[in-house]
């Protein structure tokens, strides 16, 4: 699991095609070192699905705001855990 500080832009809530209420959280983070030495710069756009459990501890206040998340990667992605 690795833990990430990052700055939130925006919260999407949607319902999906099956008909299922979905989250995201937008945010930007800091690059990785692997991305820093190979010449990257800046901060880098990213969107998580929130889960289920996750969802009470998405506010709107959040927006603007530097929040730490905890990742997970797995299927291919970083998945948020927290």
């Amino acid at each position: 699991m690795t833990k990430t500080k990052v700055k939130v832009v925006g919260i999407t809530r949607g319902i999906s095609k099956k008909g299922s209420a979905y989250i995201m959280l937008h945010v930007n983070k800091p690059m990785t070192d692997k991305q820093i030495e190979n010449g990257s710069v800046g901060t880098m756009a990213t969107s998580y699905f929130v889960e289920d459990g996750l969802v009470p501890k998405v506010t709107n206040d959040m927006v603007g705001k530097d929040i730490v998340i905890s990742t997970l990667y797995a299927g291919n992605r970083d998945n948020l855990c927290d």
